[in-house]
């Protein structure tokens, strides 16, 4: 059990989002307003260290770090998905402000040591935090949503889908949903487009 603390320190701290269903990345791409919410989470978290530590003698700002890191130590022991973290965000967003209002005071101060010291470590913490979503995501979600934006006829967004999955590795697996595709696009009086498709995957099968 206490082996599993540092798995989900970091799984809290990463950009990833841990999905306890279908995940957060899925829906992004079947609902486009959702693309919003464009910041990753370590960044915020980053800037959110960076707030407290430049304002570390408010009492205010340790206060909301305090609960904060209450609030994660409270999971460590569980598998952190991604809606254990809403709770806290408003705070890891204030404290984030903070980071935001440093280190905009240190250029204005030309306080350059510490403006560099943050932005290193801010650096060192976003590149050892950095997930591509893609590469822990399954199959089966990723041919799931390529089913479902072809149901729906975003013919276009399937297809760039699908070539995104070969590139990924899956250019085996892809191929009921590339059939699925191409029925479609037959079924709806696309025949060239249809036939254009099929051709630009079979090329990448063989």
């Amino acid at each position: 059990m206490f082996r599993r603390i540092p798995v989900q320190a970091y799984n809290f701290l990463s950009m990833y989002e841990v999905p306890n269903s279908l995940s957060v990345y899925a829906h992004t791409e079947l609902i486009p307003f959702l693309r919003v919410f464009l910041m990753p989470f370590n960044i915020l978290a980053a800037l959110a260290f960076v707030g407290t530590w430049y304002f570390r003698r408010n009492r205010l700002v340790l206060m909301v770090f305090l609960l904060v890191c209450t609030f994660a130590g409270s999971l460590s022991f569980f598998e952190i998905f991604y809606r254990f973290r809403i709770p806290v965000m408003p705070l890891i967003a204030i404290l984030a402000g903070a980071g935001v209002m440093a280190l905009y005071r240190c250029w204005r101060r030309r306080e350059y040591r510490v403006l560099a010291l943050s932005l290193l470590f801010m650096t060192v913490f976003i590149a050892l935090t950095w997930v591509n979503p893609d590469s822990r995501r399954t199959f089966n979600e990723r041919a799931a949503v390529s089913r479902l934006l072809i149901e729906n006829k975003h013919y276009a967004k399937a297809e760039d889908y699908l070539w995104r999955m070969a590139g990924d590795g899956y250019a085996e697996q892809i191929r009921p949903g590339v059939i699925l595709l191409v029925q479609r696009l037959l079924a709806d009086g696309e025949r060239a487009r249809a036939e254009e498709v099929a051709g630009r995957f079979q090329r990448i099968s063989q």
